[in-house]
């Protein structure tokens, strides 16, 4: 999924909806505790996932990308960029939102 599929995806209030739900799932998973209900676009939603990752200790940050399933070589390489939590936090939102794009559109 790229920027531009993605960005059109999130003006879908269903699509925000669901990707909001498995966002607050696999953080839950977690034990963390992230309420998005009230949002309703991409920028609100990263910076809503912003918010909570940047307070995060290593050891759960490492727990929330292994549930989440962002690689660590992806994260490694984001570790290296001058606005990590940002970057962060848009790769999470990309993640979760593929998840239900393909539960979407591969479900039988």
């Amino acid at each position: 999924m790229n920027q531009l599929n993605l960005n059109n995806q999130l003006k879908n209030q269903d699509f925000v909806a669901k990707t909001i739900s498995q966002i607050e799932k696999d953080f839950g998973r977690c034990n963390l505790e992230i309420h998005l209900a009230n949002l309703s676009d991409r920028d609100s939603l990263e910076n809503g996932i912003l918010s909570l990752i940047q307070n995060l200790s290593s050891d759960k940050l490492q727990q929330l990308m292994y549930i989440i399933d962002i690689q660590e070589n992806d994260y490694s390489k984001l570790l290296r960029t001058e606005f990590f939590h940002r970057a962060l936090a848009e790769k999470i939102l990309r993640r979760e939102a593929l998840k239900v794009f393909l539960r979407e559109n591969l479900s039988i």
